[in-house]
């Protein structure tokens, strides 16, 4: 990924899981590009923790995505977490076909910005990259 991660608070917070706790609690996501690709690289913050990438880099296929969509990684260990972040409005999937990636599908989203707003300064401390 490129050096450059805009990070953007939610509007909103949502918890990934129903009685989670604050290290399930997504309040925002980054966006950088791929350095290989220029495509766009996704991932969630979450309130006491890191984050996790929702994005695949799919460079033979980046010629598919239209500015502020990106390859969505649903599947395993983060195909529940795809389903709340969609169902949550954060991402939404394009009517575009899926790209064939090995032995799987890879379905087109794009983040949706109304659920996203600045990060104010103490956020911006908090959630440094």
């Amino acid at each position: 990924m490129s050096q450059t991660v805009k990070q953007k608070a939610l509007v909103t917070p949502f918890n990934l899981q129903p009685d989670g706790t604050v290290s399930t609690l997504v309040a925002g996501v980054g966006l950088a590009e791929y350095a290989t690709s220029k495509s766009l690289a996704v991932f969630l913050i979450f309130q006491s923790t890191d984050g996790q990438q929702m994005s695949v880099e799919l460079p033979e296929h980046a010629e598919q995505l239209d500015e502020n969509e990106f390859f969505l990684k649903d599947w395993a260990d983060l195909e529940r977490t795809a389903e709340t972040c969609i169902q949550e409005g954060l991402f939404v999937l394009t009517d575009k076909q899926p790209v064939q990636a090995g032995d799987r599908l890879v379905k087109i989203a794009r983040v949706s910005h109304v659920s996203l707003r600045d990060m104010n300064a103490a956020e911006t401390e908090h959630f440094k990259p």
